[in-house]
């Protein structure tokens, strides 16, 4: 209920008076003692008091107002979060468009991590499949097989378990703590539930050897995917399937039969580390193919090596023959050069004798 403070503030100036005049009254019956000045005085600071309290109150009023504002600001965002909160909520329940942004997600990753050649969505795996309809939502091209990542996010099982996981037990009496548990065990049993129908469908998409023989399930919050591999639940309970097996009942953890069944679950974050994997893969793929090309180069340099070798080695013997065939030839022309020498040497003798013989005829 909101309070006058003016009103306020008039009743206490009332009363500050008619105390004054109480106090003037008791102080003695003779008139004669009072002093005047004692009501002027008085009249003052009852003035000078109320004074200040409007001053007061003035300097109130400007910071309520301010306090007013500033709630109203307040006030305003918390609808706005309130709306974002019920749209966020619409969002997460309306199973196509949850389904969605799984997809979207998943599909945004592989965009940014890989190239677009090693990757599509929305494939069918099985080629002898009647209809193309509901592919996987992602197929990654790894050498010379598929890997099948599909989205699956069981949002309402998984709601309903971490709502009640996550409500308090405070004030509870015992027996209502002992069915607050059960009934957190049994939505966590749906749970386990839902997870493994998902299960189930991805192993559709398992189709070697076009596909891997094992396939992802890709859950887009880290919260769930810790409730799928962990090995106790939110009341530490461990996280076991029961199923019959061999003819008899056996219990299982979740994960353990996740990956028996070829299903590997993985959050964005593990997604993410696992296309890390991928890309280190193919690049040592394309350097693999690099080194195939290098020893294919490498194989007819030496080739063409062998034919040059041969065909140098051809031109040296020839060349090495010739020059044996030069060598005896030179020889031979060397002896002819000197018999030659020896002829022309005996003509030269021959011709002189010859001519000394004439001229001595001649004189006689």
């Amino acid at each position: 209920m909101a309070v006058d403070v003016a009103y306020v503030l008039d009743i206490l100036t009332f009363l500050v008076i008619l105390a004054i005049g109480i106090r003037i009254l008791t102080s003695g019956k003779n008139e004669s003692n009072i002093d005047p000045q004692q009501y002027i005085t008085s009249g003052q600071q009852v003035s000078e008091t109320y004074t200040q309290m409007a001053i007061d109150y003035q300097g109130m009023t400007a910071v309520l107002g301010e306090l007013n504002t500033t709630l109203e600001g307040a006030r305003t965002e918390n609808l706005n979060i309130q709306k974002f909160g019920r749209a966020l909520s619409s969002v997460l329940t309306r199973p196509v468009i949850r389904g969605g942004v799984g997809e979207k997600l998943l599909e945004d990753m592989c965009r940014q991590y890989l190239p677009d050649r090693q990757w599509e969505k929305q494939v069918v795996t099985d080629s002898d499949a009647p209809s193309q309809q509901g592919g996987v939502d992602v197929l990654i091209h790894y050498t010379n097989v598929d890997l099948p990542v599909d989205s699956k996010f069981p949002f309402e099982a998984y709601q309903r378990y971490i709502n009640l996981a996550e409500s308090t037990m405070d004030g509870m009496n015992e027996a209502e703590i002992d069915n607050h548990k059960n009934a957190i065990k049994k939505q966590f049993k749906k749970f386990q539930k839902s997870i493994l129908v998902k299960v189930d469908e991805i192993q559709d998409h398992i189709n070697p050897p076009d596909t891997t023989d094992f396939a992802m399930m890709f859950i887009p919050t880290e919260a769930m995917y810790y409730s799928v591999v962990s090995e106790k639940n939110a009341i530490n309970d461990q996280n076991l399937v029961s199923r019959k097996k061999g003819g008899k009942v056996v219990d299982s953890m979740l994960l353990d039969v996740m990956l028996e069944k070829k299903v590997i679950p993985v959050s964005p974050s593990i997604f993410y580390a696992y296309l890390e994997v991928i890309n280190i893969g193919l690049r040592n793929i394309a350097i693999l193919d690099n080194l195939d090309e290098l020893r294919r180069r490498v194989e007819l340099f030496k080739q063409k090596k062998g034919t040059y070798a041969a065909a140098h080695n051809k031109v040296g013997e020839n060349l090495e023959k010739a020059l044996n065939e030069w060598k005896t030839e030179d020889d031979r022309f060397k002896e002819l050069e000197t018999n030659a020498d020896k002829v022309i040497s005996a003509l030269d003798t021959v011709s002189v004798e010859e001519s000394v013989g004439a001229e001595e005829a001649l004189d006689s």
